[in-house]
């Protein structure tokens, strides 16, 4: 992946994950319904090409995007 074509609200749930918030604690925090941040989740997952949050999170982290 290169760049980060993740949208601003994408990337601040990562940030939140990789917090180690659950999808029911950014909903709350965000203000958007649990299916919201599960459908941005999985999204995020298919843009940067990963199978896990776990697998994008070291790589953010890794290329210092998070």
């Amino acid at each position: 992946m290169l760049g980060n074509p993740l949208s601003d609200r994408e990337l601040e749930i990562v940030k939140l994950v990789a917090e180690g918030h659950t999808s029911e604690q950014i909903s709350e925090k965000l203000f958007l319904s649990v299916f919201t941040v599960n459908t941005h989740r999985r999204n995020t997952l298919k843009k940067a090409g990963f199978n896990t949050i776990s697998d994008l999170i070291y790589d953010f982290q890794a290329r210092r995007l998070i």
